[in-house]
This record gives C-alpha cells, sequence and structure tokens, in this order.
C-alpha cells in the first residue's frame, strides 16, 4: 500500500460524494420500500395495498437506477478488499458513544481491523476486558486509556480508508457524478 499523504485526509471528493449517495440514498431514490406494511394491509383486511408499481418509475427514480448500477459496477471492478473496506464504512449500525464520536464513518473500518482484533483477542484471553465484541472492547478501551490507546486501530482504519477511496478513484475514473442531483 502507498502512503497516506496529507492530501489524502481532505475534503470529501466527488467520488466520495457518489459512494456516500450510493450508500446511504440510493435504495430511496430507486423507490425501494419496504413490503411489510401492504403485506399486513392486505392480511388484515383481504384488501391489496392500492397501488400500481409502474407508477414507482419516474424519470427519477431511472436515473438512480441508472446511477446505483453504475456505481454497484464499480464497486465490483475494484479489489475485494477495498470494496469490502468501503462496504464496512458505510454500514448502517448504531457504535458505542465514544466509537461513533472517535471514528465516526470509519467506526465499522475500526472494529475489523487487525490492530482492533488482535487487541480485543489478547484482552479477552487475559482476561483483562468484559466486552463481549470488538466494538464494546474498543468503547471500554476508550473509556479507559483514552485516544492514544486506540491510535493504531484509528490509524490503520484511516489508511484502509484512504487505499479504497483511491481504489474507487481509479476505477470510477475522472468524469462527471452520476449521483442524481438533490433537488
Amino acid at each position: 500500500m502507498s502512503p497516506v499523504l496529507v492530501g489524502d485526509l481532505r475534503a470529501p471528493s466527488a467520488a466520495e460524494a457518489e459512494l456516500d449517495w450510493f450508500f446511504t440514498c440510493a435504495d430511496s431514490a430507486m423507490g425501494i420500500q419496504s413490503n411489510w406494511g401492504p403485506l399486513m394491509q392486505a392480511a388484515l383486511t383481504g384488501v391489496g395495498a392500492g397501488w400500481d408499481p409502474a407508477d414507482m418509475m419516474t424519470d427519477a427514480r431511472l436515473e438512480a437506477v441508472h446511477a446505483a448500477r453504475v456505481i454497484r459496477e464499480r464497486l465490483q471492478r475494484m479489489p475485494r478488499a477495498e470494496a469490502e473496506v468501503l462496504c464496512a464504512a458505510y454500514e448502517a449500525r448504531r457504535w458505542p458513544k465514544r466509537v461513533e464520536a472517535v471514528f465516526g464513518r470509519l467506526a465499522g473500518i475500526a472494529v475489523r481491523t487487525t490492530e482492533a482484533q488482535s487487541g480485543f483477542a489478547e484482552a479477552a484471553t487475559l482476561r483483562r476486558t468484559a466486552a463481549e465484541t470488538v466494538g464494546a472492547w474498543l468503547e471500554e478501551t476508550l473509556a479507559y486509556g483514552g485516544l492514544r490507546a486506540i491510535a493504531p486501530v484509528k490509524w490503520a482504519a484511516q489508511c484502509q480508508w484512504v487505499a479504497a477511496i483511491r481504489a474507487y478513484r481509479e476505477v470510477r475514473g475522472g468524469g462527471p457524478s452520476v449521483a442524481p442531483k438533490e433537488e
């Protein structure tokens, strides 16, 4: 892996904006909705939900479907390890308070780093933690040891993030963003 440069830790790029849209907004932009409500209504009342799937495909939704397909194909062309890092970064999950505050978007990456995994395994083996997960162990470590105690984990997560963003940018190229513009 090439070294992490200060420029790599700058403001989000167009590539990062695309990824943010893909992982956080694409489903709703494409009109993907839960079928739970209509199924329950039909089960309880014996009457269908009364919506036509054809009505769901507006131009905006079609644009979103196209954009999501392009981004998904780019992710599939990336090295698998870097694509998995991006998926971990955007994992929809509630993290312990301190872990969220310190790592932010990198929390999903941090718990998967070798540094965090081995630190947790060692603490568990030596019975130095009551935590049952890596995330809980990081929370505990932050509470008792502060930022310095988890610095190697944070650095490893940042390095993996930078490598993943670089890989996505390489696959993406320099063209315009495919993510739909917010109205």
